[in-house]
């Protein structure tokens, strides 16, 4: 996929793939890493999944469960310290310390985590197969494994009732999204 060219104060140039802006010189697609990414996580669902997980912080929104490993990042080594040599060996005896620390307790989580390992699925709120956007931002949502599974399988009860309704009562789409409408009103 290419940018648009326009002509501009009789010069060719290239517009955004994602805002339309002009792109400055340097860049190729895109006038922005921001643009980037945005229109990445809009066409794409591992960007929409590592948008999506940036954006509810590694917490399942379900059940709230949060990824301890990622709860406490490592420490971030020190650059050169004002000082001098015997500040920065100082800084970096600490930094040695902490990462120890870290490192113990990320060994501990990794020994009780086996036991109880989940991992994180970016999920349609509405499913695709019953009108939902597939790269909505407002339609995705964080679940963990467990909860996912759970929702999944309600979903799979709804998109079973609606395909089961639709070959009762044919294609007839006003009768059906009258029902629907009804029938969504229920669940919540």
């Amino acid at each position: 996929m290419q940018p648009e060219k326009v002509e501009r104060d009789g010069k060719l140039v290239s517009l955004c793939l994602n805002c339309g802006k002009e792109i400055p010189p340097g860049n190729r697609k895109y006038c922005s890493v921001e643009c980037s990414a945005e229109f990445f996580a809009k066409h794409n669902q591992r960007g929409l999944a590592d948008l999506v997980y940036k954006r509810e912080h590694a917490t399942c929104q379900s059940c709230g469960w949060k990824n301890p490993k990622f709860s406490v990042p490592p420490p971030e080594k020190p650059g050169w310290v004002e000082g001098g040599e015997k500040a920065h060996r100082k800084a970096m005896l600490k930094y040695y310390d902490d990462y120890k620390a870290w490192s113990e307790l990320n060994f501990e989580w990794e020994k009780t985590a086996s036991k109880e390992r989940r991992s994180f699925v970016a999920d349609h709120i509405t499913p695709i197969a019953l009108g939902g956007a597939e790269f909505d931002l407002e339609n995705i949502q964080l679940l963990c494994e467990v909860c996912d599974r759970k929702k999944t399988r309600e979903d799979k009860a709804k998109i079973a009732k609606r395909r089961k309704l639709l070959k009762r009562i044919g294609r007839n789409g006003k009768l059906l999204d009258t029902f629907l409408q009804r029938d969504h009103s229920e669940d919540q």
